[in-house]
């Protein structure tokens, strides 16, 4: 792949050490997924465009040299931007001094045998790049934040340690976290979630991995930034593209709406909240021709349902082509329609590499029919600890089949089923995007197998057809924060952890008043007709004056042939309680 021209004086380092000949230390197998997932991010065309020989990887390097080697090439050849990641074991000396573990380094004798953070720390400051990154994912990493800023340096202008922002993964006495069985580490994990959110800053990637950390409980990082600016973009997910140009941190959205073209995608949604689906596709197709990639995709599910199947390719493609992942989706789930296999599994690419769950378990069923195993557990395993339940089911069924029985029964418990695991369970099918996706914004043609009756006491949510809307980041004031649904509403065939979100979150209610209190499940419905369960395992909030909750989609058979597919009575408002 060719490098974007802003990104050709860009070079990364990334090293990662997973297992140990010391049985002093424990293996981190996080460590080596860590620096794959990262440099595949890094140099993907949905991404920053680095080409690849301007990132390096090592993993388990056995001495020093190995890191030397790869680490002072990088920096002597970045002039603009050096990247340097590690995750492994640090560890400290008797005098305090941080180094970081290799595979061969002896825990008691930690000056000869690994890599000094001093010698990395001056490798990195002798680089001629203008700015340069620092990540590090170890133990006692926040004593790198002293090195890289130690005052006595400054003052005896013994070394300019200027353009350099340093992030670490814990404090100065602070052990990191690789929970085990994870894919990723806990600090790397948040980095590369967070990393799909559209053009972050340092600044707002640092702020968001401490959010997402914090929440879950784990250490809180580190950062230091010396004359380096804090809205430089180390990741470029799809929606931006960077620009000719010599500046490294310029950069802008490709097709970004102008003010007139989100008015008129606004008016869409409040036409479609209103059934006028005449005005709201012509809102929609005002604002698509203005490059609003929303208005593109949702005018295709429109045209789309009417069978105009050349049409919402055009959107869909024009759409996914200016980042809008549920439009990659669609157009993948249509291209594999047609049999154009490919292209269809190129696109589902882009939106897994851009965190897209459903597009991971997807290439995850492509792998598995075409006989590339180890492929397809890759895919499962990464949809699954992004808890994409599908993915959780097959995952069990084929680690049962590798005779990894211990984690195929983890997997299968945390898929939602309550009885053991079979030697005869069957695979789940690929998630369906876009075709079906319109039906439900033209009106349900389901037919309800009867009407909904039942003495369980549920809470209905009514949902109304789907619309798109902005992604964004809302504080919460229980501390830390929450990203905001893509869009809202309901469409056939939608995948699951997509409907989960749509229907969790937020609503006016108050889950300690005697009304809606003990009710441990609820029900989806759309157009008049119960689409989905969903178990209730914790309420979350206020948030303002709403709540929201917690839990899983139910796969039981018997509770979904009592409660899924029923006609319920119009109700008036969107969240309601049955019995």
């Amino acid at each position: 792949m060719t490098p974007t021209p802003t990104r050709r004086g860009w070079r990364a380092a990334l090293i990662g050490v997973s297992r140990y000949v010391d049985p002093g230390f424990t293996d981190i197998p996080a460590a080596r997924n860590n620096v794959d997932d990262l440099a595949r991010l890094l140099t993907a065309s949905t991404s920053s465009a680095l080409a690849g020989h301007q990132c390096s990887v090592v993993t388990d390097p056995e001495d020093s040299a190995q890191v030397g080697r790869v680490v002072s090439a990088a920096a002597r050849e970045a002039h603009d931007v050096l990247f340097v990641y590690f995750a492994g074991h640090g560890l400290v000396d008797r005098r305090g001094q941080l180094y970081l573990a290799l595979t061969g380094t002896s825990r008691d004798h930690p000056e000869w045998s690994s890599v000094p953070f001093a010698t990395l720390r001056d490798e990195i400051i002798a680089s001629p790049a203008r700015a340069r990154i620092l990540i590090l994912d170890c133990c006692f990493s926040g004593r790198a934040i002293e090195a890289m800023s130690a005052s006595s340096s400054l003052i005896d202008g013994q070394i300019d340690i200027q353009g350099t922002y340093t992030i670490a993964s814990s404090g100065r006495n602070v052990w990191s976290v690789a929970p085990e069985g994870h894919r990723h580490t806990a600090f790397t994990a948040a980095l590369l979630s967070t990393a799909t959110v559209a053009g972050l800053s340092l600044d707002q990637l640092y702020q968001k991995v401490e959010q997402a950390l914090h929440r879950q409980g784990y250490p809180r990082p580190q950062r230091r930034a010396v004359n380096v600016a804090g809205d430089l973009r180390l990741f470029t997910p799809p929606a931006l593209r960077p620009i000719s140009g010599d500046s490294a941190s310029v950069e802008r959205i490709i097709g970004q709406p102008s003010t007139e073209a989100v008015r008129l995608f606004q008016d869409g949604q409040g036409f479609m909240d209103q059934d006028d689906l005449a005005q709201a596709e012509n809102s929609w197709r005002l604002a698509a021709l203005q490059g609003h990639s929303g208005a593109m995709h949702n005018l295709a599910n429109l045209v789309m349902a009417r069978g105009q199947a050349r049409e919402a390719h055009d959107w869909y493609r024009k759409a996914a082509e200016g980042g809008n992942v549920d439009a990659m989706c669609a157009l993948a789930s249509l291209l594999d329609k047609i049999r154009l296999v490919d292209d269809a599994e190129r696109w589902w690419r882009r939106a897994a590499e851009c965190g897209n769950t459903d597009a991971m378990y997807n290439l995850a069923i492509r792998s598995d029919k075409s006989g590339y195993p180890e492929a397809a557990l890759t895919w499962y395993r990464q949809a699954a600890e992004a808890d994409q339940t599908d993915a959780m089911h097959n995952l069990a069924i084929r680690l049962r089949d590798h005779g990894l029985l211990t984690e195929a029964t983890t997997w299968w418990q945390r898929a939602g089923h309550k009885r053991a695991q079979g030697s005869t369970e069957k695979l789940r099918g690929q998630v369906v995007f876009g075709q079906l996706a319109a039906k439900s914004n033209v009106g349900s043609t389901d037919t309800p197998s009867g009407a909904l009756s039942t003495s369980r006491r549920l809470i209905l949510i009514v949902l109304g057809g789907w619309v798109d809307e902005p992604v964004s980041w809302d504080e919460t004031p229980w501390g830390g924060g929450i990203q905001s649904r893509a869009g809202r509403g309901y469409f056939d065939g939608m995948p699951r952890d997509q409907l989960l979100e749509s229907a969790r979150v937020f609503w006016r209610f108050n889950p300690e008043s005697p009304r809606w209190r003990d009710r441990d499940y609820a029900v989806v419905v759309h157009a008049g007709i119960t689409r989905a369960v969903i178990r209730i395992d914790r309420h979350i909030g206020p948030f303002e004056d709403r709540y929201g909750f917690k839990g899983q989609l139910v796969d039981d058979p018997d509770l979904t042939a009592e409660l899924v597919g029923k006609a319920v009575p119009h109700r008036q408002n969107p969240i309601t309680t049955w019995n």
